[in-house]
């Protein structure tokens, strides 16, 4: 039996998570900065000013899940300043191929 468009707090709860570099809980939300950090050295994010948001995405990407919505929050998170990482399959070869085109642009706001 699985969870249907949910989340397994059991198996996702960071305060159990051995994925993690240090877990945390909602007492003790100290380990998530660190996690950030770690995450943002992983991702070769720019960690300029650690206080803005990293905003994640996994999906399949295919028209059913409303692309054109994420491409726009891409771009809305960008302009702010913001970070995105998206992590998606694409079996449709012009979307797979928007979302490419797009990532050689967002690739600025990584380290060098």
């Amino acid at each position: 039996m699985g969870i249907l468009n949910g989340i397994n707090t059991d198996a996702w709860n960071p305060a159990s998570d051995n994925f993690l570099k240090v877990q945390y809980s909602a007492n003790d939300m100290q380990g998530k900065a660190e996690n950030k950090a770690a995450m943002r050295r992983d991702l070769v994010l720019s960690s300029a000013d650690d206080q803005w948001p990293v905003v994640g995405c996994i999906t399949r990407l295919v028209p059913q899940k409303g692309v054109h919505l994420i491409k726009h929050a891409i771009y809305r998170t960008l302009e702010m300043g913001n970070q995105f990482e998206l992590l998606g399959s694409c079996p449709v070869p012009h979307i797979q191929f928007k979302y490419s085109e797009n990532t050689e642009r967002s690739n600025s706001n990584r380290t060098k």
